[in-house]
């Protein structure tokens, strides 16, 4: 920088009459440092610093660092930073395995003159220049003289090495995090082939690219190799030398490039450049070196093994060529030879007679399947229903299996199991076991020639052979030469069976031994039957007729086994009911010895459908002589029907009470029968009762109270009309009409009135009077205070100029003219109503309960519409005009009270509707009454109450004076 300033300075041509100056700050190669020192510069201080010696990072991979040391097996590329650094190579321990580095370095170039100025530098020439200074102590090893007063005497500097001192040139410095993702981006950039160009406050990139190369002595050089114009790469292949020790350039490269047949898949967190290899499935192939995806193949092609061409898919099925279509039809021939083996010796012995004593299935009982099956033991149906009669001769519905606290019953698989008997465990819960089992019976001479029995007199049978080494612990000896030599001694010859007591000499309970000493007396009389031939020494006799014993044909015999019918031993019939016999079983319990082991004893037995007890041998798993109660749940009584339990046997159920109207008059009923319509049931759901006719009475309490209150209507108008009559020549009495006043009186006594005829039993005439009476009654009364409305409005319109011909024009004849015309029309409404579709009685079944409601049904609702319409129509036009004349000038102005009341009258009739159509049974008839009784008592007292009171207790008020006044 030094000579560069001073050839500027020299330079004629730039900056004439101005001299640059300088100043040298060493940073000793740490970025922080310089940047601190930079800003130091800027806010006029100065700093000195402390350079340190930073080891070399890899370019190519940064992850090793820290982890793996020094990394011998790796191609390093050099920044820039540490390429020319004469410290690193110069280091042992770096030169081992940085043979081969390859750099960008800073461009180098020659400076002409820049040597010369070199060496003619010399510190009393600039003895303000601390790097020449200190250049010269370590080349000299001397201190030139300070010259100026404000340095620091060379000798007062520490005599040891420092590493301000050490060199002059900066050690190598170390790069920072900024640095090295830069340095990685553009290292990225470049190997995935992508360029990003970008000028502003750079220069055209040149480089050098530079050599680390071992020479003979084992020290490092740096060799010049070619050099970077940008991005034009210029290189010398030929003199590198490569860390390998060859010409050739390494691999170093991040992952190969994936080959045919598979796809690459980017490893997570590292460059594009980073990936595996993943092969293609089946179905899909990749042709090309590097390929991102693998395609599928279509539907009628296949990928190869390789994973790289698709072909056509081949043609399979099952051949009879290949070796498992010759197995399958050597196996399938087969089988069709012993089948067809198989139906010929079935077809030749199907009608051959079979016995068996032991097989139960109720399958063998068809004698279409099975034509020529026997059995000398009954089928399972005869079980189950003799285990059903048992139960139901002890009144039983709760079988248990398992469960200590409940009633077994056993079948004959295991009611006489000895195994089961001897069983400590089962024997803890299982005293009381009542079961159905095989029957049993004796076989005359059966003990004796048990006991007789003997090996010598057998010797070929090895069951009696088996028997004498299990009892005496010998071997008779063999005379037979195939049968095998025992390891038992030789028996003695003496040994008998006589005295010996077991299971095997034990004949009190032969049940199965005894079907099939009954099967080979049925094959002997069937065969019997065939072979006798009753005229065989009859002359005449002719012996085709007769079978011989060495020509015997199954279907003869089968023809005499159906008709065996022989005498057992002991006196019974036996014979053949298709393939069954009569069904007969022993019953046995399960009873605990002293000792408490169980025994077996019979307690009755089944024949066919007959059940016979002994009731008094029977020992219960209660300890007690008393049938136990087993049931799941008892019956449900009378008055309740049976519901099931859900995920529990049929007999588990509960009693559910019938509902109302709903009786079971039977104990376990699985429903409850609804009564008829005229009928109810009683408290105890068990009987149908006949439901009470129920109208509003004259007898019950509401219809007392009803009366009462009708009454007393009909009693205060009364009385008010009297004190009317009385006073009838007064202005109170006369004002507005007086004859209006006693019609308007009448009417109200005629609505009090018509309430009674709606309490009582409903007849044909009273249902049409009630409401005939109620619509002309109210009319009247409505009519009356319209009519007295309207005078008091034609009375002040007659008051003004020009209108006083209005009064005399709408005057008493006029008045009663308008209420007979205005009642007139609901009487023709009530006619026409009642002569077509007139209210009749009517039994309300649709209300549940014990009683029925008789009441008046409405026909017709639109004649019953229009009689109520009629009367609202006449309300709301008479408070309409009431309301209008409320303010007339007048002391007392009788429209002001016939305002409220048709407020009261119109209020009470809006609100019967809903309370009419929502009442049930015979509370709508009072719900109608209430709402007369209710308007008209809102009528009288409105209108009458404060005239009378004027009359009767304001006698001075009752002057044309006083009600004339305004």
């Amino acid at each position: 920088m030094a000579y560069a300033v001073e050839e500027v300075n020299h330079n004629s041509s730039l900056l004439q009459g101005v001299k640059l100056g300088y100043r040298i700050l060493n940073s000793c190669g740490r970025y922080p440092w310089v940047l601190k020192a930079a800003l130091s510069l800027v806010g006029g201080d100065a700093h000195s610093c402390i350079s340190t010696v930073s080891s070399p990072h890899s370019a190519v991979n940064e992850q090793t660092e820290g982890k793996t040391g020094m990394v011998t097996d790796r191609q390093f590329l050099a920044s820039e930073a540490w390429s020319t650094s004469d410290e690193l190579m110069q280091n042992l321990a770096v030169s081992k395995f940085s043979s081969g580095v390859v750099g960008v370095a800073i461009r180098s170039s020659t400076i002409p003159g820049f040597e010369n100025y070199l060496r003619r530098l010399h510190p009393y020439d600039r003895p303000d220049d601390e790097l020449i200074r200190e250049l010269w102590e370590k080349e000299f090893g001397c201190s030139p003289e300070a010259t100026q007063s404000h340095q620091t005497p060379l000798s007062s500097y520490p005599s040891s090495p420092s590493p301000a001192n050490n060199s002059s040139r900066p050690s190598q410095p170390s790069l920072l995090p900024k640095q090295r993702q830069s340095y990685k981006q553009q290292l990225h950039l470049l190997l995935c082939k992508t360029h990003q160009t970008q000028r502003g406050a750079d220069i055209p990139p040149k480089y050098d690219l530079v050599n680390w190369q071992k020479t003979p002595e084992g020290s490092l050089k740096l060799v010049l190799v070619g050099h970077v114009d940008e991005f034009n790469v210029h290189l010398n292949e030929s003199v590198i030398q490569w860390n390998t020790g060859s010409n050739e350039v390494p691999v170093s490269v991040c992952s190969k490039s994936c080959p045919p047949g598979t796809r690459k898949a980017n490893r997570k967190g590292e460059p594009v450049c980073c990936f595996d290899c993943i092969p293609c499935g089946e179905g899909e192939i990749s042709n090309i070196t590097g390929s991102l995806h693998c395609e599928r193949c279509p539907s009628e092609f296949w990928s190869n093994t390789e994973r790289t061409v698709c072909i056509r898919r081949q043609t399979d099925f099952l051949s009879f060529n290949e070796t498992l279509g010759i197995t399958l039809t050597t196996v399938a021939v087969s089988g069709v030879i012993v089948t067809t083996a198989v139906f010929v010796v079935f077809l030749y012995y199907r009608q051959t007679p079979m016995i068996s004593y032991i097989a139960t299935c109720p399958c063998l009982s068809d004698r279409h399947k099975f034509p020529s099956f026997f059995r000398t033991i009954p089928s399972d149906v005869y079980q189950a229903r003799a285990i059903a009669q048992l139960v139901l001769h002890f009144r039983w519905t709760w079988i248990g299996a398992v469960v200590t606290d409940r009633q077994f019953l056993a079948s004959e698989a295991w009611s006489t199991s000895d195994a089961l008997l001897q069983n400590v465990a089962i024997s803890k819960i299982s005293n009381g076991v009542v079961g159905v089992a095989i029957r049993s019976s004796t076989i005359p001479g059966f003990g004796n020639y048990l006991r007789r029995l003997n090996p010598y007199d057998h010797p070929d049978n090895e069951f009696i052979r088996e028997l004498w080494g299990k009892l005496f612990g010998c071997s008779p000896e063999a005379t037979q030469s195939h049968i095998p030599k025992s390891s038992l001694p030789p028996c003695t010859g003496t040994e008998t069976l006589e005295d010996v007591q077991n299971f095997f000499t034990d004949t009190s309970q032969l049940r199965v031994t005894y079907n099939i000493y009954l099967a080979v007396y049925a094959a002997a009389h069937a065969l019997h039957s065939l072979l006798s031939c009753p005229n065989r020494d009859s002359p005449t006799n002719n012996s085709s007729t007769c079978s011989s014993a060495k020509h015997i044909k199954p279907r003869e015999l089968l023809q005499h086994f159906n008709k065996v019918n022989i005498s057992t031993p002991h006196g019974e019939t036996f014979y053949f009911q298709g393939a069954d016999i009569p069904p007969k079983y022993d019953l046995v319990n399960w009873q605990k010895t002293p000792e408490g082991s169980l025994k077996l004893v019979v307690i009755g037995y089944v024949d066919e459908f007959d059940v016979q007890l002994n009731h008094s041998v029977i020992q219960w798993n209660t300890g007690s002589n008393e049938v136990p109660v087993s049931v799941c749940s008892q019956s449900c009584p009378p008055g309740t029907r049976m519901a099931n339990r859900k995920g529990e046997p049929v007999c588990c159920f509960d009693c559910i009470p019938c509902g109302e109207g709903e009786i079971s008059n039977i104990t376990g009923s699985l429903h409850c029968q609804r009564c008829p319509s005229e009928f109810w049931s009683n408290t105890e759901r068990t009987v149908c009762v006949r439901r009470e006719t129920d109208f509003l009475s004259f007898n019950e309490t509401l219809g007392i109270t009803l009366t009462t209150v009708a009454v007393s209507g009909v009693i205060v108008t009364t009385a008010v009309f009297v004190v009317f009559l009385y006073y009838r020549q007064t202005p109170m009495v006369r004002a507005n009409n007086s004859e209006l006043s006693f019609l308007l009186l009448l009417s109200l006594k005629l609505c009090f009135l018509c309430s009674l005829v709606f309490i009582g039993r409903p007849s044909v005439w009273s249902c049409r009077f009630q409401q005939a009476a109620f619509g002309i009654s109210f009319v009247l009364c409505v009519s009356c205070l319209l009519v007295k409305t309207m005078v008091v409005l034609a009375a002040f319109r007659s008051a003004r100029p020009g209108a006083a011909a209005l009064m005399k024009w709408f005057g008493p004849g006029l008045q009663r003219g308008s209420v007979c015309l205005f009642t007139s029309v609901q009487i023709i409404i009530c006619i026409i109503w009642l002569s077509l579709s007139p209210p009749v009685p009517h039994r309300d079944l649709g209300i549940q309960g014990s009683k029925v409601t008789l009441k008046c049904a409405m026909a017709s609702v639109v004649g019953f519409s229009l009689v109520l319409g009629y009367i609202g129509l006449l309300a709301c036009t008479c408070l309409l005009l009431a309301f209008l004349a409320r303010k007339l000038p007048d002391n007392f102005n009788e429209a002001k009270l016939i305002t409220f009341s048709m407020l009261i009258f119109c209020a009470v009739w809006v609100a019967f509707v809903p309370a009419y159509v929502s009442s049930p049974g015979k509370y709508v008839v009072a719900v109608e009454i209430f709402a007369i009784l209710a308007s008209s008592y809102g009528l009288l007292f409105c209108i009458f109450a404060p005239k009378c009171f004027i009359i009767l207790f304001r006698p001075e008020k009752n002057t044309k004076k006083h009600l004339m006044a305004r």
